[in-house]
């Protein structure tokens, strides 16, 4: 399954507590491009869910151009995903 979409949010001018990094107190929420992909990983005993998300800064300069880029990467990763080897998920004898 995969999703994306876009989100008002002040991720690059605030720091992780919330509060606007110096020099960017006025400034409006940054817009952000999302994109998530998610594999529910079951073969017999092993259950599991593999989560892959990015994310721009639409408002960046060459925000667009970097959009592109990535949900082409994101496409092709999602094409190509395969478990080889089903070990990292643990024993199956769980």
């Amino acid at each position: 399954m995969t999703l994306i979409g876009t989100q008002k949010i002040h991720k690059f001018t605030h720091d992780p507590t919330g509060a606007p990094r110096p020099g960017h107190e006025s400034e409006e929420p940054d817009q952000v491009w999302i994109g998530v992909a998610l594999w529910r990983c079951w073969m017999g005993k092993k259950k599991a869910d593999v989560v892959l998300s990015v994310n721009v800064n639409l408002g960046a300069e060459g925000g667009e151009a970097e959009r592109a880029n990535v949900a082409s990467w994101l496409e092709g990763a999602v094409g190509s995903f395969r478990i080889e080897d089903w070990g990292l998920f643990g024993d199956s004898d769980e």
